[in-house]
């Protein structure tokens, strides 16, 4: 034959197997072999593109592929099937969503969808985040949050409405999700439209929590999927057998639940709980998007010495807002590194956030490189109090002063790339691999402790003084006063 005739004779075959079977043999065409859990979605999937009018939540943990079925080939083989209909995606940043949107795209571009559909992309589509294809069916994707105006969808997609953890312990975050949810996502379905939800549980009240607890839980479907089976699995899988043993195996999600038990139910077996962690209880977790003006910041170290290995080397910048008493958690530098990179960061931290003091660790490490600090910080002009606190040989005694705010609910903590390890971190802490993190946060608790106290405990006589009115103890204002009076200064 010639050219490529035999292929096309071959994709016409393989067409009437998707008429036939559906979206199984069209993932197979495009080389993906289903394990059992995602024939389970891909069969979910076709009765919602097929029949119409299906609310279906998808509960998986994370690395299970169930994005690449319902994101990445669902949408090119709905648009396939059903000329004219509309596909919206919303994932929970724009980047994320057009990314899929992409792949989808390729897929449409390949000469054998022709075969398997009749339609192509229109020449005037060639956007990754929305397109039309020549059966006059569309895709949109979108970020959660989007405004969706003139938008409607016979399918709709929300895959992964949280980014990370962090997301999960910020009440602005999922209220914000849920109100757009209500206010705008499901408003722009068609009539007999298909909805699902699909995400790795974090917190009980996440997007499918709130779904679950409303007037309109009874129409939703529910596939919750475990990485370790339960009783009444939905596969039909043995108490204990892994979901992918493949990719996942028992011992592997064993070992996961050992770090962290919490963690773990609530991301492997989708079963959220709020009042877990020992030393610090998940449910004084408080994750805020931004943090007030007008705080005096502070920061810590806790140094290792060690490069791309064993402990980490961190800084964490503490913001206190002296009327509330408050404490943000605003930056955290962790890495293995050397120790002249590690005090470099010190000190651009210093410069950027004009910390009013800095706590170390007293002990050989800091010994050997404070002559080294020394010199950098004049080099750099940077002056922040500097101030060493005795190392405690019990971890958890060191970090009892920031417990005792933490577990008070007066520690709010930014929505940053670095919030998930901390988070974990913290709720493992102090049966954790690492804990450099809750040193360096404890070193924070105890010079905020010692150091500074309401501004009622203050002598007017020190008010006057010190024009900032700031809240510091009697005898460290005048050390401060003496050595620089503003406390911190660059030149």
């Amino acid at each position: 034959m010639h050219d490529n005739t035999r292929e096309r004779f071959l994709w016409k075959i393989e067409k009437e197997y998707i008429r036939r079977d559906g979206f199984v043999p069209f993932c197979n065409f495009y080389g993906y072999k289903l394990a059992r859990h995602h024939l389970e979605i891909a069969n979910r999937l076709e009765k919602a593109a097929r029949e119409g009018g299906t609310n279906l939540i998808i509960c998986m943990p994370p690395g299970h592929a169930k994005s690449t079925y319902t994101s990445h080939l669902f949408p090119p083989y709905f648009l396939g099937i059903n000329p004219g209909q509309q596909f919206i995606s919303a994932s929970h940043t724009s980047d994320f969503a057009t990314s899929w949107g992409r792949k989808s795209r390729d897929i449409i571009l390949e000469p054998q969808y022709e075969a398997y559909f009749d339609a192509i992309l229109r020449k005037d589509s060639r956007r990754t985040d929305e397109y039309q294809l020549t059966n006059h069916s569309k895709y949109y994707a979108c970020g959660v949050g989007a405004a969706l105006a003139g938008k409607r969808f016979n399918f709709g997609l929300i895959d992964d409405p949280l980014r990370n953890m962090a997301d999960s312990f910020s009440e602005v975050k999922k209220e914000w999700i849920w109100n757009w949810y209500l206010g705008d996502f499901r408003k722009r379905a068609l009539p007999n439209a298909s909805q699902v939800v699909m995400m790795t549980r974090y917190a009980e009240d996440d997007l499918v929590g709130r779904i679950l607890n409303s007037s309109d839980a009874s129409y939703w479907e529910i596939l919750s999927l475990p990485a370790i089976a339960k009783a009444n699995d939905p596969l039909g899988r043995e108490i204990g057998e892994a979901l992918w043993p493949d990719f996942f195996d028992i011992e592997f999600l064993l070992r996961e639940k050992a770090i962290g038990e919490m963690i773990f139910e609530a991301q492997y077996q989708q079963s959220p709980t709020k009042d877990e962690g020992s030393y610090f209880i998940a449910k004084h977790i408080s994750v805020v998007e931004d943090y007030p003006a007008g705080l005096t910041f502070y920061g810590a170290t806790d140094y290792a010495v060690t490069d791309g290995s064993g402990d980490y080397t961190v800084h964490v910048i503490v913001g206190h807002q002296p009327v509330t008493d408050m404490l943000y958690i605003v930056d955290v530098w962790r890495q293995r590194v050397v120790p002249n990179i590690a005090v470099n960061a010190f000190i651009d931290l210093c410069l950027e956030y004009e910390v009013r003091m800095w706590a170390d660790e007293k002990g050989l490490i800091f010994s050997t490189l404070n002559h080294y600090i020394e010199k950098e910080l004049i080099r750099r002009r940077c002056f922040p109090q500097r101030e060493q606190f005795s190392c405690a040989t019990d971890k958890p005694v060191r970090a009892l002063a920031f417990q005792a705010y933490f577990n008070q609910d007066r520690v709010k903590i930014l929505n940053a790339d670095w919030t998930d390890e901390l988070i974990k971190e913290m709720l493992k802490f102090p049966a954790g691999k690492n804990d450099d993190q809750v040193d360096a946060l404890g070193l924070i608790g105890r010079m905020v402790d010692e150091m500074v106290v309401k501004r009622s405990a203050i002598p007017q006589r020190h008010k006057q003084e010190y024009r900032s009115n700031t809240i510091i103890l009697p005898g460290l204002n005048d050390k401060i006063y003496q050595k620089n009076p503003n406390g911190f200064r660059k030149i």
